[in-house]
């Protein structure tokens, strides 16, 4: 029979919640290598407590898997000190505060989540070293500041939707595979091609506001004046009307609108907004008259029958009908016609 690991009381007391028996190398959650836990995974365990400061004593822990809990506070300083560590998944939890600058010390670090959870400040730009990083997942998180320049080779996977990197995106790996980013403050620099979702450049994104800090009104405080006057009054104290202070105070300034910076009024999601012109959209099916092209016939419609024709139309038919009056004209004509020809002989 094999020795407990001595890794067993470190995981017993940073999870007190989880029973992991006399032996945690036999635990499900456990995987030992030489009787040293290599592998810790309680994703998804409903863990209510803060992240455990000793992990970092667990130094053979080759993966690292405690996304989908409720686990609080900060990262552990040193959690950099886990130099075999290659996935550090800690995804959707309530974690917060700095990304520790010792993860860029991580040679072995293959996947990184941290998507999630609420770290601010910005990424330590020593992660842009890592050279084996395959996987790096971000979103969700309350990151600021410029992204790294990430070299390595092997990074196929970077996502940075939901944060609030600014700047301009750095030149990145041909391997990525997948590159996602909806941050509104991330921008490209003049000549650089869209990647990541990233299509504004930085010369058109509009300045950010100038804060301006209100300055307090004067305080109208009493003054004691000591002044000589007679013998039995040597000093006699008179005080600054309160109606005449010092200083005029200064007008509150008025805070100015921040813009939106690509977010929607509504429903405040990232609103992309292309520098190339949107495709037109697709209009509905309904189907309109052409007008006449251009040089052809076009028939015109015939005007309406007046009243006095239609009455006409139903009684002689559709034969043309010549009034009294011009029947009268027409023989007169014909007459004086006929009267001339015979002139003529």
């Amino acid at each position: 029979m094999s020795a407990v690991s001595v890794d067993c009381p470190v995981v017993a007391a940073a999870f007190p919640s989880v029973s992991f028996g006399a032996d945690c190398c036999t635990h499900e959650s456990i995987i030992c290598t030489d009787n040293r836990i290599t592998q810790l995974d309680l994703s998804g365990k409903a863990l209510k407590t803060a992240f455990p400061a000793t992990i970092t004593k667990l130094t053979a822990l080759q993966q690292l898997y405690l996304q989908k809990n409720e686990l609080t506070g900060s990262l552990p300083a040193d959690i950099g000190s886990l130099a075999g560590l290659q996935d550090l998944a800690l995804g959707n939890n309530k974690l917060s505060g700095a990304i520790p600058a010792s993860l860029a010390s991580l040679a072995a670090l293959e996947q990184l989540t941290l998507n999630g959870n609420d770290f601010t400040g910005a990424l330590p730009a020593g992660l842009a070293g890592l050279k084996s990083i395959v996987g790096i997942n971000l979103s969700n998180t309350k990151l600021t500041g410029p992204v790294p320049a990430f070299t390595a080779a092997s990074l196929k996977y970077l996502v940075l939707d939901g944060t609030a990197f600014d700047g301009a995106l750095p030149a990145l790996p041909a391997t990525i595979e997948v590159c996602t980013s909806a941050a509104p403050r991330l921008c490209l620099a003049d000549g650089q091609k869209p990647a990541c979702g990233v299509t504004v450049l930085c010369s058109a994104l509009p300045a950010l506001p100038t804060t301006t800090v209100p300055v307090a009104p004067a305080t109208t405080v009493p003054v004691v004046v000591a002044t000589t006057a007679a013998a039995d009054k040597p000093y006699v104290a008179t005080t600054v009307p309160a109606d005449k202070p010092y200083g005029t105070p200064a007008p509150t300034p008025v805070e100015p609108e921040l813009p939106s910076y690509g977010y929607d009024a509504d429903d405040k999601k990232p609103a992309y907004k292309p520098a190339y012109p949107a495709y037109p959209t697709k209009k509905d099916d309904k189907k309109s008259p052409k007008p006449a092209a251009p040089g052809y016939y076009k028939e015109t419609p015939a005007a309406e029958e007046t009243p006095a024709a239609k009455d006409d139309k139903a009684t002689y038919g559709d034969a043309p009908i010549v009034s009294g009056a011009s029947a009268f004209g027409t023989s007169v004509v014909a007459l004086l016609a006929a009267g001339v020809a015979a002139l003529a002989l």
